[in-house]
């Protein structure tokens, strides 16, 4: 898990969300923002409209943010918020999610 100093607080999520380079990938959404800080923060939203079990949403984000910890090296010093948009069925489905999240920030 990511520590508190490398996750976006309110006012920066909320930045990166209103101000942020928009992506759409097949499994997730992505805002991109420079931070003044140059420190990498991210945030990995799960929304009810896809995950209705508050432990099933945490799941995804315990699991996805693991992964990028073990990659912290490909992530680039700016302000991510990953918002899943489809659910996560399978192991397959989490491989083909993380491929997807790793080859975004590798570009």
């Amino acid at each position: 898990m990511f520590s508190k100093k490398n996750r976006l607080k309110k006012k920066e999520f909320e930045k990166t969300f209103k101000k942020g380079a928009f992506l759409k990938k097949s499994f997730f959404n992505v805002y991109t923002f420079k931070n003044t800080e140059d420190k990498k923060k991210i945030s990995f939203v799960v929304p009810k409209k896809i995950e209705k079990k508050a432990a099933k949403r945490n799941k995804n984000k315990r699991q996805i943010l693991a992964f990028l910890k073990l990659n912290q090296k490909f992530i680039k010093n700016k302000d991510y918020i990953f918002i899943l948009n489809k659910k996560i069925k399978s192991k397959e489905d989490l491989i083909f999610l993380k491929d997807s999240i790793l080859n975004f920030l590798k570009n």
